[in-house]
């Protein structure tokens, strides 16, 4: 799964709670601005993928998973309109992800803590993780994100992130 995709993946499947009541959280509707701080470590490749290389490309192949690994935590930064519809429909933030299921740990106003199993058929890979919030107040989230990924391949992902309030109107983003 590529590292975008994997990313986009893990933040919006912590939000989608379809399969589990929550209860709302107490923030605004409008605008946020989310800045993730992403590490990742224990990268490994699929064994037959590794052995289609030629020693060389092998090497290179190693020398940039240890280097990536080492420059340490990424920073992404992102929008996203809240609204009541996503409020009342259990997915704040986000979209649903049906790949994922989610068992709901603990939900108020002002936290939520969720355990996550994600699994991709097409790439024989299983995510676990846990994803905790905190409404700081009405404009301000903050929370992590821990999943181990395994199957072909393999990494751990640790994940802190802070959103906050920038207005009521969302213009053109969803």
């Amino acid at each position: 799964m590529r590292m975008k995709s994997l990313v986009t993946l893990m933040v919006l499947s912590t939000l989608a709670i379809a399969q589990d009541k929550i209860t709302p959280l107490d923030v605004k509707m409008g605008l946020w601005e989310s800045t993730h701080q992403n590490n990742v470590s224990g990268v490994t490749l699929p064994a037959d993928m590794m052995a289609r290389l030629t020693p060389e490309q092998r090497a290179k192949m190693e020398a940039m998973i240890a280097s990536r690994q080492g420059e340490g935590p990424k920073t992404t930064v992102s929008k996203s309109c809240v609204t009541r519809e996503k409020l009342d429909k259990e997915y704040t933030f986000s979209e649903d992800r049906e790949e994922c299921t989610r068992t709901v740990l603990n939900s108020t106003p002002t936290k939520l803590e969720v355990k996550l199993v994600c699994a991709d058929k097409d790439r024989k890979m299983k995510s676990e993780g846990t994803f905790h919030l905190d409404v700081v107040n009405s404009e301000l989230v903050k929370g992590t994100i821990h999943m181990t990924m395994s199957g072909e391949s393999s990494m751990k992902m640790d994940n802190s992130f802070t959103a906050r309030y920038l207005g009521a109107s969302c213009g053109d983003v969803k």
